[in-house]
């Protein structure tokens, strides 16, 4: 098992509750995305629990280095990011389960098993949000209009980060960053490309 967080202290408390629970288990840690990488090119672990909001990371490359390099291994998220705003899309991207931090313990460890056994973990809160969504057919998150390409470089704008620095992390050009930009502020109905609109915007809707 595999804890993924940029706070040594929440991986010290998560190791001591998954060892208590499964005295058997191996577990190792990673503060970042490249660590987390370079650690799981070299072990198959079985489970990866990863926590979305890290510095120079990219949560969701990560969860696609996952899919295409160990299938086998499940993900599920531990966060304290609203999961009205994330987690529909990275059930899209495969991870097995998404869970608040500000859950107990007991709930984290049944999370834990049910992703174990090759089920998905689905909150209560969530599952209520995903099917008012589905029978309601209407986007009142602004952001749900992005494609995942586009929440991506959007996360980086609000995060500070420059054309460059999202080029490089993406691997694309930052032409194709530009491109992304402008259909973002397109999108969300923000003028001139104003970034402090950007930034409200995502924190009026729990996106940040």
């Amino acid at each position: 098992m595999l804890l993924v967080d940029d706070h040594s202290l929440v991986r010290y408390g998560l190791r001591l509750l998954i060892n208590n629970e499964f005295p058997d288990a191996f577990i190792d840690e990673a503060e970042n995305e490249d660590e987390c990488l370079a650690k799981i090119k070299l072990f198959p672990f079985d489970l990866v629990l990863l926590d979305l909001n890290m510095p120079d990371s990219d949560p969701f490359n990560i969860v696609q280095f996952i899919n295409q390099n160990c299938p086998q291994t499940k993900t599920l998220i531990i966060t304290m990011s609203s999961e009205e705003s994330y987690a529909y899309r990275f059930f899209q991207e495969g991870v097995m389960g998404f869970i608040n931090k500000s859950s107990t313990n007991e709930r984290l460890l049944s999370a834990i098993k049910l992703v174990m056994s090759g089920r998905k973990y689905i909150s209560e809160n969530l599952t209520r949000i995903l099917a008012e969504k589905q029978i309601k057919k209407e986007i009142n998150n602004p952001f749900d209009l992005l494609t995942k390409r586009e929440f991506q470089i959007a996360l980086g704008l609000i995060g500070g980060k420059t054309i460059q620095e999202i080029s490089l992390s993406l691997s694309i050009s930052s032409s194709t960053v530009s491109t992304y930009k402008g259909k973002i502020y397109e999108k969300l109905s923000i003028a001139n490309h104003n970034l402090s609109q950007l930034i409200q915007l995502a924190k009026d809707n729990n996106v940040t």
